[in-house]
């Protein structure tokens, strides 16, 4: 880019074309910032922009995560008479998306008088972006209702909406739309339907899948090692990773030991896990923010606080990802004292707690904090409004149980939108330890009747009371 913006500050009398040019140059090479300078510095020397001006400068607003920026250039369209062109209107719906502002993208969408394959692919691909699966295939329905054919784009985004929804049923269906339209030899399409199996918990098809791919790269083996990970296969992701080094020759990238890493905390495979931080370094990939957070979930499930700690005071920049990481190191190794410090610095900061944060930290409180500060947890979760999240009711509900107050365990429980099996779990063994054996059995009886099937944990609690209870007959009757 240097040679290039010589050249341009050494031409007279630039039009357009060649100030697009550059616009591009920077945007492609990342120099988002310069690239709406260049914008900026345009517009003040007296040239127009036209329609191939803008999707960069847009492009360069979304690269710099700026909505300000955005809606300004947006603003700008207006007085151009460009706000109905195709391919800005298509940047702004993919820049809108990128930002988390779907509504925008939705709203830039339906105005548009003209839609091309690359809008609905905007759209599907958006929602994706902010989780929202359902919307996103809707979205391709109505595509194909109006005769347009998906794409490549168009079906990796399905398959990756698919994914989030878990809907197996539709995967299958656009797999089979792949081999109708011979899109199955294309790398990206076989990488995304790996993963939508995995997600959708079918480890065999992805298995048969990746085994029919003749050429694999990183990607499609990082697909493979993500999947066995995330269907709790953490041996087989160890192995994956062997393969890929002996049998392909490829080195892993920073995505392949973000991948791994979670396999590693799963089994306690410290020694590997050590060897993946030392390949980081060597390779140069550290700082990597979500690379460094992984390896603070492996320190701290092993039991290495020290390495947690050192890894977490290094990151250049925390986020609330790796705040909540370091809180569940310290609760999982006891350190409860520690977790709860680690929490009031992250309120100091200014950062707005999460769910994960909320059932990272109440474990700590119900271990070492006081009744009152205890229930002004209880007090700050109802304002965050997670008082609708089951997990997090679950966990307030123990920690009211684990301090004797039962009467408020009981409540939150019967205030409970939703129940899963470990909602049931908690006030029955609450229950249990307070010495009220049959109340435990009498609920476990109505986890029945509403077709809540008991795990080992259930049990547990179910032994607990009639061992506190000295009522093992009645137990051995429901048993």
């Amino acid at each position: 880019m240097e040679d290039a913006l010589w050249v341009f500050e050494k031409m007279n009398h630039l039009d357009t074309y060649y100030w697009n040019v550059m616009i591009r140059g920077l945007t492609d090479n990342g120099l988002f910032r310069e690239a709406i300078d260049f914008y900026h510095r345009m517009q003040s020397e007296g040239v127009r922009a036209d329609n191939f001006t803008y999707p960069f400068v847009i492009k360069a607003c979304g690269g710099l995560s700026s909505l300000a920026e955005g809606q300004k250039v947006h603003g700008k369209l207006f007085k151009v008479g460009l706000d109905s062109d195709v391919y800005v209107g298509n940047a702004l719906c993919a820049v809108y998306a990128k930002l988390g502002c779907i509504e925008y993208a939705e709203r830039v969408f339906e105005e548009m008088p003209v839609k091309d394959v690359v809008s609905w692919n905007s759209m599907i691909g958006g929602y994706v972006s902010v989780g929202d699966g359902w919307s996103s295939l809707v979205c391709l329905q109505e595509m194909q209702v109006l005769g347009m054919n998906p794409d490549r784009f168009s079906t990796i985004g399905a398959l990756n909406a698919c994914a989030i929804e878990c809907f197996l049923q539709t995967g299958k269906e656009i797999h089979c739309q792949v081999l109708k339209c011979m899109l199955e030899l294309d790398i990206m399409v076989q990488t995304s339907l790996i993963d939508m199996y995995h997600k959708c918990g079918r480890v065999d098809y992805s298995e048969r899948l990746f085994h029919e791919i003749s050429t694999k790269n990183v990607v499609v083996w990082n697909a493979m090692i993500h999947g066995y990970t995330l269907n709790a296969c953490p041996f087989e992701s160890l192995s994956c990773l062997k393969k890929m080094q002996q049998a392909d020759k490829l080195n892993p990238d920073a995505i392949t030991m973000i991948n791994l890493l979670p396999s590693c905390t799963q089994v306690g495979a410290l020694v590997e896990g050590k060897s993946v931080h030392g390949y980081a370094v060597r390779r140069g990939f550290l700082p990597h923010i979500i690379l460094e957070t992984a390896l603070i979930d492996l320190y701290g499930a092993c039991g290495r606080m020290k390495s947690a700690e050192r890894i977490f005071g290094q990151l250049a920049e925390k986020n609330l990802i790796s705040w909540n990481s370091m809180i569940s190191a310290y609760v999982q190794s006891g350190q409860n004292k520690d977790a709860l410090e680690l929490f009031w610095d992250l309120l100091s900061k200014h950062l707005e707690p999460d769910a994960i944060t909320i059932s990272s930290i109440i474990p700590a409180y119900s271990e070492v904090a006081s009744l009152g500060e205890r229930k002004q947890m209880h007090g700050y979760i109802s304002k965050l409004e997670h008082n609708s999240n089951t997990f997090i009711s679950n966990a307030t509900a123990y920690m009211y149980a684990k301090c004797g107050n039962l009467e408020t365990a009981q409540e939150i429980f019967d205030r409970m939108i939703s129940r899963d099996v470990s909602s049931w779990n908690t006030i029955i063994m609450a229950h249990a330890i307070h010495g009220f054996g049959t109340k435990s059995i009498d609920l476990f009886s109505k986890m029945r009747d509403e077709g809540i099937q008991p795990n080992e944990s259930t049990f547990v609690s179910l032994l607990t009371a009639c061992s506190v209870s000295g009522i093992g007959q009645r137990g051995l009757e429901i048993l």
